[in-house]
């Protein structure tokens, strides 16, 4: 098969996914967006081909692909909803990155000058400017064929010489399909049986078939030029970006030394008087002594979020000190022993919030939103490592790093179930003494994990004799028996409402299917069978 009509069955797929799993999404986390994301990846290699043995970033690339494979899995395995967007964005983000090295290892290879922004101009430029790309090369196959056809034959093509492969295909189309229809009356006007099948088939076509296909038709005409395009674009080997990988290119503007050690300094200055502060009262709080009139929730939420920007603010100051700073001869030694001070003192304002997110889920338990910013913060301090490792060794490829240990993270927080761990966590300590309420509701609507850990330990919860609890569960009880195993109604409509989410986790269809939905409902069924 030829790379042109290898690019047009790619097109296809990769419509018909966007089509069908996009616009016709069923289920929440489930088997649907996974098979998308395989259909992105299988057009994408079945276009451009997979990476060929001794080609630049080979190993990479498969890294990529392995990651995107794993991350498109999590959405059947686990119910992580919190993590579902996200894992989406990073998915695409890694596609773009894949097939930008996978076509341009030489011109934009990853982390080098230009690559972010051929990256990030080829999310909004490829749809568009290459429409017109597979109408053009489908002329000049045409073309090509003529003239292979006048030098062979020795005189003028016949017109059925000049036809390409997919304008034949539509002809026969066209002719076939009525003269299908045709024969297809006659028959049925010949043989009685032949006709009462007949009837019973479109009766059921006409309910259940015609009407989607159409639709989806509709749908998948105005959605396939800009498919087509991106799978041309990379197809063609086409770039956005002027200065990607270009000999000769002119040297970025450095920060003036002087500058940038006055700026390190006094921000290093104003984060030590931070760090002496919060030496006093931080060790303190690790001995139970908060300042007075300051409660855990207080101390906890105070300055949390603010502290996080900070970091965030420090990694790019540091990053910025790298890349546009001279770092030479008595001067660039300054600004490195800034820099480093800078990322100690970094490390003081991450040890800050994290004891902070420690004493608030000390007080008040796990929630989804605690546990995924916990493993951000052991992120970042990952993150500073990688900056004070690049101070010492320059060939470091920071970029590279940077990306797989946030995808590495991000698949370690997937895999391990966060729904599960906080579940556990929250009744652990309830049942243990050490926590005054066990919010049973939210863990409920947390996700299928934490609902499935629920209902393994509802009769250890039962023995507390706690009425706040027992309403919850009974609650929890009603639920499941309205939407799992469908032996109760939801007269008032109450789980429609409130968690209309469980909705999409728990349909019949094949798409929706999820592991640990699944697992629930078995759960379910065992339960009612003792």
């Amino acid at each position: 098969m030829s790379k042109y009509f290898r690019a047009l069955a790619a097109s296809v797929i990769g419509a018909f996914a966007v089509v069908e799993f996009v616009f016709f999404s069923y289920g929440f986390s489930a088997f649907n967006a996974t098979v998308f994301y395989f259909s992105l990846l299988l057009a994408f290699f079945l276009a451009i081909g997979f990476p060929q043995s001794g080609a630049k970033n080979r190993t990479l690339q498969f890294v990529l692909m392995g990651a995107i494979v794993a991350l498109s899995a999590c959405f059947t395995l686990f119910d992580n909803r919190g993590l579902d967007f996200l894992n989406g964005a990073v998915i695409l983000f890694l596609m773009g990155i894949l097939c930008l090295q996978r076509i341009g290892e030489e011109r934009v290879a990853i982390g080098e000058k230009g690559f972010l922004k051929e990256l990030l101009l080829g999310y909004i430029l490829r749809p568009l400017l290459s429409i017109p790309d597979p109408f053009k090369e489908a002329s000049e196959l045409s073309k090509a064929k003529r003239n292979i056809a006048d030098g062979t034959a020795n005189s003028a093509p016949t017109r059925r010489s000049g036809l390409s492969t997919v304008v034949q295909i539509i002809i026969a189309l066209a002719v076939g399909l009525p003269l299908l229809i045709v024969l297809t009356v006659l028959l049925a006007s010949s043989d009685a049986v032949f006709a009462d099948w007949l009837g019973d088939l479109i009766q059921f076509l006409d309910a259940r078939f015609v009407t989607d296909v159409l639709f989806r038709l509709f749908l998948f005409v105005p959605v396939v030029p800009f498919v087509m395009s991106t799978i041309f674009s990379y197809k063609n080997k086409r770039f956005y970006s002027n200065n990607g990988g270009a000999s000769g290119s002119t040297q970025a503007m450095l920060i003036p030394e002087v500058s940038a050690i006055t700026i390190l300094a006094l921000v290093n200055a104003l984060y030590l008087v931070f760090a002496v502060v919060q030496s006093v009262y931080m060790f303190g709080a690790w001995a139970g002594e908060l300042p007075e009139g300051l409660t855990y929730a207080e101390y906890a939420r105070s300055g949390f979020f603010e502290l996080a920007f900070v970091s965030v603010i420090n990694a790019i100051m540091i990053l910025v000190s790298i890349r546009y700073t001279k770092r030479r001869e008595r001067a660039g030694t300054t600004v490195r022993v800034l820099s480093m001070i800078l990322i100690a003192l970094s490390f003081v304002q991450l040890a800050s919030a994290f004891r902070r997110m420690a004493l608030y889920i000390e007080a008040y338990g796990l929630s989804e939103d605690r546990y995924l910013v916990s493993g951000f913060m052991i992120l970042m301090g990952v993150l500073f490592i990688l900056l004070a490792v690049r101070e010492f060794f320059e060939k470091l490829p920071l970029f590279k790093s940077a990306l797989l240990a946030g995808v590495l993270a991000l698949l370690l927080i997937n895999f391990s179930v966060p729904g599960y761990w906080i579940a556990s966590h929250n009744i652990d300590r309830y049942l243990s003494g050490d926590l005054d309420m066990l919010d049973a509701d939210y863990l409920m609507r947390n996700s299928s994990d934490s609902l499935l850990v629920l209902l393994e330990r509802e009769d250890e919860l039962r023995e507390e004799e706690d009425d706040r609890i027992e309403k919850d569960l009974d609650q929890i009880d009603k639920f499941v028996s309205s939407r799992y195993i469908k032996e109760a109604d939801d007269e008032d409509g109450l789980f429609g409402n409130r968690y209309s989410s469980y909705n999409k986790v728990i349909d019949t269809t094949w798409r929706s299917f999820n592991v640990s939905s699944y697992r629930v409902l078995m759960a379910t069924e065992e339960t009612r069978r003792d």
